[in-house]
């Protein structure tokens, strides 16, 4: 496990949930950028730095990362996901989502983890390449194959 520095931001150590936001110092509970309601006193109502991370695991897709957050949420263990840098993934770079957890979490949090991983590595993964191309019938938009409803209309391919 990778331990993180404790001052990752330090002017601005919460973050709104849906815009990422900075919340600190304001004085609302009002997100001014989206809206979204917060309180200082609920940590699950923003996004915070943990007090002393420890990065658990590593994941490349972002969909995995919230899924493993919801799991380890569930269980009421602490989690943020520290995010690519967009900089390096543009240029080549790694596209890697770091799973943290507080150090007091880690003995609640690794069996879970442990899981999701074991789950992820058996479950067959969807081949969307090989589906084939289609046309809409409605309003004569192509779709790729990956698409399960037309992108334009929404309408099923039959």
């Amino acid at each position: 496990m990778l331990r993180l520095p404790m001052d990752i931001d330090s002017q601005h150590p919460i973050w709104c949930l849906d815009c990422d936001y900075p919340l600190i110092g304001l004085q609302s509970s009002l997100c001014p950028e989206c809206g979204r309601a917060f309180d200082l006193d609920d940590d699950r109502t923003y996004r915070g730095i943990l007090f002393r991370p420890f990065v658990i695991t590593t994941l490349s897709s972002q969909l995995d990362a919230s899924l493993l957050q919801s799991d380890l949420q569930d269980v009421g263990v602490r989690v943020s996901i520290l995010t690519p840098n967009l900089v390096m993934a543009e240029l080549g770079g790694l596209n890697v989502f770091s799973i943290l957890v507080t150090e007091a979490d880690v003995p609640k949090a690794q069996p879970i983890v442990n899981q999701f991983l074991q789950d992820k590595k058996e479950s067959p993964a969807t081949k969307v390449e090989n589906l084939p191309d289609w046309e809409c019938r409605h309003c004569g938009e192509g779709n790729g194959g990956a698409f399960e409803v037309c992108w334009n209309c929404q309408m099923p391919p039959s």
